[in-house]
């Protein structure tokens, strides 16, 4: 062999083995399109979740349960509404975020809620998140956690956690207080969704809801 071939070939095969490598490390470290799809769309359900409940909207609410889905959801920190409730099946779930929402009409008592901050860890079919909550002004937040399974409809919510805090019980001082504890399902709950009057009052504060077209 050439040694002299041999010399002015080595950077050609340096390069070449370096570009290889580079393409592995990337290629491991790039995530796959389809991981990133799954956690757009269990970012935006939560989103779903937001508006479902804030604008008493009992169809967008069963595009984020399963039918069979389970919700807990409990006050840390200073007790100031007695929340602990548990919840099974979307029908229960939905009675009782009627029970405790729907009563809040107008801009001055119109739930909002945020949710931020998401962490979801993907395991095929099945999911885990974990993502923070507050509504406007502050008067109370805390951290969801969920658990959640593809279906043919898309990803739903079958197990759901919110460990809330209130941090300013004054708003609450003038808001009619909805029983906190299982209970029975309010007689008025309608079974159609409610939300008609309440996106006019976010209309009305100024805050136009997307339209479901």
């Amino acid at each position: 062999m050439n040694p002299a071939r041999f010399v002015s070939a080595s950077p050609l095969l340096v390069s070449l083995s370096l570009v290889a490598i580079l393409a592995v490390v990337v290629a491991a470290a790039s995530p796959d399109p389809s991981d990133v799809r799954d956690q757009l769309a269990l970012i935006e359900l939560t989103h779903r979740y937001a508006w479902a409940i804030d604008t008493v909207d009992r169809d967008e609410l069963a595009r984020f349960f399963t039918p069979d889905a389970s919700a807990h959801y409990v006050e840390v920190g200073p007790k100031i509404l007695g929340l602990d409730v548990r919840l099974e099946g979307f029908d229960e779930i939905w009675d009782w975020l009627y029970q405790g929402l729907a009563h809040r009409k107008g801009p001055a008592g119109l739930p909002m809620h945020y949710m931020s901050n998401h962490l979801i860890e993907l395991d095929g079919d099945t999911a885990r998140l974990r993502y923070y909550m507050h509504n406007r002004s502050l008067a109370a937040g805390g951290v969801y956690y969920a658990e959640a399974v593809r279906t043919p409809a898309g990803w739903r919510i079958a197990k759901l956690r919110l460990e809330e805090q209130t941090w300013k019980p004054e708003v609450y001082e003038n808001t009619p207080k909805p029983d906190m504890k299982r209970g029975q399902a309010p007689q008025s709950s309608p079974r159609t969704p409610a939300g008609a009057d309440l996106s006019a009052n976010l209309r009305d504060s100024g805050h136009d809801p997307v339209s479901r077209g």
